[in-house]
């Protein structure tokens, strides 16, 4: 299975301290970062194969962007480079669990991925984060060519809603909706599943998973996950550990439990895989940095016992 994706390229810079983002302060970064981006970096990095379309600029924030994909195990044959913008930024400050973004996304490079980039030959599946369709109109053009094409294929859709209020409109809010109940992986976090269809109803989950033979997580936060399969339902309990940086969290989820299923575990097994990976990474200040292989995921899901469910 090789998980293909496309979709934004950021370098992210870290507020420390937190507090307002108009205030002056100090930022850790650049951070390679992205939904997409992070996802694969997580698929191949807990032991499966995964490639990525996206834009950056010829600087040198597209320079670390791609040599960090790279290293982490990444296919980058399908990143395109361009001297016409710079690349993508993101900035972020945290309050409390509370993030505020700004992104410097829709004048910049990663704006400028079009539907002639997509490209989804050797995938068996496509993962897509809802924030692409937000990015500007071309990104939101090879994403929807991306999923026309993969269903005439047969590949797998992987979705992740990643609602972003900051960019988006009622009309991508509609789509999203639209691209869920189309998924043959959904992973919705509660609050994109507030957003979304008005109020959190598991029940509804569990039939959207039993009706159409898909696989659905809801990513519950520090109170795990729960995995619907076929209609069944599975609690996965979380790790506890100290949260430093949670951004990601969810990309870090979806990419291991993808790469956990290519692997040929179950749903269950995957479940827990996948909240471990995900507990790592928001240990570090880095939406990339987590486990570097699936060893130390095993390891760290011996040595922590998951917490009992709130």
């Amino acid at each position: 299975m090789t998980v293909y994706s496309l979709g934004e390229a950021f370098v992210e810079f870290v507020k420390k301290g937190g507090g307002n983002l108009a205030t002056v302060g100090e930022f850790y970064g650049p951070f390679p970062s992205g939904a997409p981006a992070i996802t694969v970096s997580a698929v191949s990095r807990m032991g499966g194969r995964s490639r990525l379309s996206a834009v950056v600029g010829e600087d040198e924030f597209g320079k670390a962007f791609s040599e960090r994909l790279r290293s982490d195990g990444v296919d980058v044959s399908s990143l395109r480079y361009t001297k016409k913008r710079t690349t993508g930024m993101s900035f972020v400050s945290y309050s409390g669990d509370t993030r505020t973004f700004l992104f410097h996304a829709r004048d910049s490079a990663t704006a400028l991925l079009k539907p002639e980039d997509v490209d989804l030959t050797d995938a068996s599946v496509l993962h897509v984060s809802g924030s692409s369709l937000a990015m500007g109109w071309s990104m939101a053009a090879a994403v929807r060519k991306a999923i026309g094409e993969a269903a005439k294929k047969g590949v797998a859709l992987s979705f992740d809603p990643n609602v972003r209020p900051e960019v988006m409109d009622e009309r991508t809010i509609s789509e999203i909706r639209r691209y869920c109940q189309r998924a043959d992986f959904l992973f919705i976090s509660e609050e994109d599943a507030a957003n979304l269809f008005g109020k959190l109803d598991e029940g509804s989950l569990k039939s959207m998973s039993r009706e159409a033979g898909a696989t659905v997580v809801l990513k519950r936060g520090r109170r795990g996950a729960t995995v619907f399969e076929r209609g069944e339902e599975l609690r996965v309990p979380a790790y506890r550990v100290e949260v430093v940086d949670p951004t990601g969290a969810g990309d870090w989820f979806a990419g291991s439990f993808l790469a956990a299923v290519e692997s040929g575990k179950d749903q269950g097994w995957a479940g827990r895989f996948a909240s471990a990976a995900a507990a790592i990474s928001v240990t570090a200040v880095s939406p990339m940095d987590g486990p570097r292989d699936p060893q130390e995921v095993v390891d760290f899901m011996n040595s922590h016992p998951q917490a009992e469910e709130e």
